[in-house]
This record gives C-alpha cells, sequence and structure tokens, in this order.
C-alpha cells in the first residue's frame, strides 16, 4: 500500500491470567479471566459443520474434552441457530455447562496463563516473533486486577 516497511506493525492478543505463585491454573480466578479464551477453540470446532472454521487444530489430548463439549453444542436449540447459544457470554465468562470441561492443561495450553515470570517469557518470544503489540481482553470485575497484573508483566519486556 505504498507505506514503508519500518514503519508496520503487528498486534497480537495474548489473553489469560498471571497466576500468583503456587496458584493452580483453574483456580476460581484464572477460570474468569483465562476460561472465556481457552474455550474459543472448542466454539469453533463445534460449529464447523454448519459454520465452517478458522482452522483450530485441536492438540489430540484435548479431543476427550472436545467431545464431551461437542455434545453439549449439540443440545443447543434452536438446532438451526445453535450459534447463539454456542456465543452467549463469549470471551466474557465460562457458561455454567463449560466449567466442568475446563481443566489447568486446558487453560495453560490455549491462553497466557502463568506465573509472571512465566509470562515474561512468553510475551518476549511474542516480541522475537516479529509482533510490536501485545493486547489482552479484560474481564468484567477484574479490569483493574488484570490491568495491575499485566502491567507487571509488560513493564519486564
Amino acid at each position: 500500500a505504498g507505506r514503508p516497511r519500518d514503519e508496520l506493525y503487528a498486534t497480537t492478543f495474548g489473553n489469560g491470567c498471571v497466576l500468583e505463585e503456587g496458584e493452580p491454573a483453574d483456580s476460581p480466578r484464572a477460570r474468569a479471566q483465562a476460561g472465556p479464551s481457552a474455550t474459543m477453540v472448542f466454539h469453533d470446532l463445534a460449529e464447523e459443520e454448519e459454520l465452517g472454521t478458522l482452522g483450530f487444530r485441536l492438540p489430540p489430548q484435548f479431543k476427550p474434552l472436545f467431545d464431551k463439549y461437542r455434545e453439549i453444542y449439540r443440545g443447543y436449540t434452536p438446532e438451526d441457530a445453535r450459534y447463539l447459544s454456542n456465543h452467549r457470554g463469549h470471551l466474557m465468562f465460562l457458561r455454567p455447562e463449560e466449567h466442568a470441561i475446563i481443566t489447568p492443561e486446558l487453560i495453560r495450553t490455549f491462553t497466557f496463563t502463568g506465573t509472571e515470570s512465566e509470562l515474561v517469557d512468553g510475551v518476549r518470544r511474542v516480541k522475537a516473533a516479529g509482533f510490536s503489540q501485545f493486547a489482552v481482553n479484560l474481564r468484567v470485575g477484574h479490569e483493574t486486577e488484570m490491568l495491575e497484573d499485566w502491567n507487571k508483566v509488560l513493564a519486564k519486556v
């Protein structure tokens, strides 16, 4: 588009939770902050037959959890608009039926969730890959805490 290459930048998202030392990745706080992002892959893959997919790939170890999620999805009505229920609360909160399938491994794999030092290393890898901006979705009721936690991480990158 005629813009100088050195003026271009790329932004990525790193939704998740900055864990306290010893805090499990499925603590109530981590579920609230990272859980909605952890389900994004399941949301996409469950809708693949009707709406297509964004191309997410499911690591094999999560297939049993996804199979449970797909059963939840198939129970949504109306049948021709299941996506409406599937996206209620999308990226805002976990729905009650999603809590049973959210594991610490799922949260750590699909989100930027870890201790401050782990996340500093992760954001440094993102920067080394060529991204110049890193964004985090804030969750309702956790905005101030998340801003403070992520500020500590990003200040060290």
